[in-house]
């Protein structure tokens, strides 16, 4: 049964809840990628104000799962799919992700990961800064790519490896000829994992990565050199307790 569609017509883009999507808001159960995008797309219009909602973009959190998307035997490989190298391959599959946005004249680029049932986010902060941006003493800006991950775990830098490729097809396709050529690398745009508040059960990895989002806006980083200091007093765990019962009860008003 249908719940609620967010945001409500006549706006676009509207996300469908059902009750089964609902149900992951159960304690114990895993949040489903419905919940997280409906979640996140509220907190950009809800709870983050105008001139931070300008500056950032979230991806749906099918963007990165269909960016390294393998297809399954050779036969589904085009003619024209084989002359490309692999990053070109990977960015023609989500290229008309971006064809209403420019991602370089954002601050912040969330991207929502699901990877083996465990939710983490990567953020990609400042990508049109060419070099650090000292504003200030207490702010400073620099082109990096974040990893907050609830359970630390893995090393992530395969993923950084696949988003900075994404960033460089990106700018060759949509930038190159305007602004000329430009190279994201490990020297370029620097990956850093910081400490963060860690959930303390295996269910609430998607429960922490709304947080975190909701935290980039509600106690801003400002100093982005890397590494970044630990975050780890970011919040208290414990918040994010009521946190499925706020989301009920958001869909419950819709």
């Amino acid at each position: 049964h249908r719940r609620a569609i967010y945001p409500p017509p006549p706006q676009t883009g509207g996300i469908t809840i059902t009750n089964e999507d609902e149900f992951c808001l159960n304690s114990g159960e895993f949040l489903n990628d419905v919940i997280i995008d409906f979640y996140l797309k509220y907190i950009m219009l809800e709870l983050v104000n105008e001139k931070d909602r300008a500056r950032s973009y979230v991806f749906s959190s099918f963007f990165y799962k269909q960016l390294t998307h393998t297809p399954v035997g050779r036969h589904k490989q085009s003619s024209d799919t084989k002359q490309l190298t692999p990053s070109q391959r990977r960015h023609k599959k989500v290229q008309k992700w971006t064809r209403n946005v420019d991602i370089f004249e954002k601050d912040f680029i969330f991207v929502p990961i699901n990877e083996a049932s465990h939710w983490y986010l990567a953020v990609i902060c400042f990508p049109q800064c060419l070099t650090q941006d000292a504003q200030s003493l207490n702010e400073y800006r620099a082109p990096c790519i974040l990893i907050f991950d609830s359970l630390r775990g893995p090393c992530r830098s395969k993923v950084v490896g696949h988003l900075r490729d994404y960033l460089n097809m990106e700018w060759k396709t949509r930038k190159e000829e305007e602004l000329g050529s430009r190279v994201f690398d490990k020297r370029t745009i620097k990956m850093c994992t910081p400490h963060v508040p860690q959930q303390g059960n295996y269910s609430d990895c998607g429960i922490f990565l709304l947080q975190y989002v909701q935290q980039m806006f509600e106690k801003p980083i400002t100093n982005f050199s890397i590494p970044i200091k630990n975050l780890i007093d970011w919040f208290e765990p414990r918040h994010c307790l009521n946190k499925r019962e706020e989301i009920r009860n958001v869909i419950r008003e819709l």
